[in-house]
């Protein structure tokens, strides 16, 4: 680890308190995990989209309430 080779110049001398790392890779791991959720979720609805845009003259059901689902 890069960053822990770096050592901060007597900050909390300065009132400058910086947050240890085990208070916020707990945040940031839920971030990119909703992240991602949210990107596949994506690529899903416009598979979706694109599936319903192909079969124009069905009306497919199961599709629209998946996108549906989805979307709430």
């Amino acid at each position: 680890m890069e960053d822990e080779r770096y050592e901060l110049s007597d900050w909390n001398r300065k009132d400058i308190y910086p947050k240890p790392k085990d208070e916020t890779i707990a945040q940031l791991v839920s971030d990119t995990i909703l992240s991602l959720r949210c990107h596949l979720i994506d690529k899903k609805v416009i598979g979706f989209q694109q599936q319903t845009m192909a079969i124009k003259n069905e009306v497919n059901k199961s599709i629209l309430e998946e996108v549906k689902e989805y979307s709430a």
